[in-house]
């Protein structure tokens, strides 16, 4: 599910958004994937919560490129 999104996504991350991805996928595997599929609501008001919707957003289109 992460690597298509970063895949596209990638080559125009900024260093700060490297780290927020970085940040992301230090957390568990199901939690990620309940975030990314919709079975768990994205914690609100975190650093990693605009990043969480934009691949959320990809997941749910099909893998359709979505900026964050």
């Amino acid at each position: 599910m992460i690597g298509g999104f970063v895949a596209a996504h990638l080559d125009r991350f900024t260093e700060g958004e490297v780290a927020l991805l970085e940040t992301l996928l230090a957390e568990p595997d199901g939690l990620l994937s309940d975030w990314l599929t919709g079975r768990r609501e994205i914690p609100a008001a975190t650093a990693v919560t605009a990043l969480l919707r934009a691949m959320r957003a990809h997941v749910l289109a099909g893998g359709a490129v979505q900026r964050p």
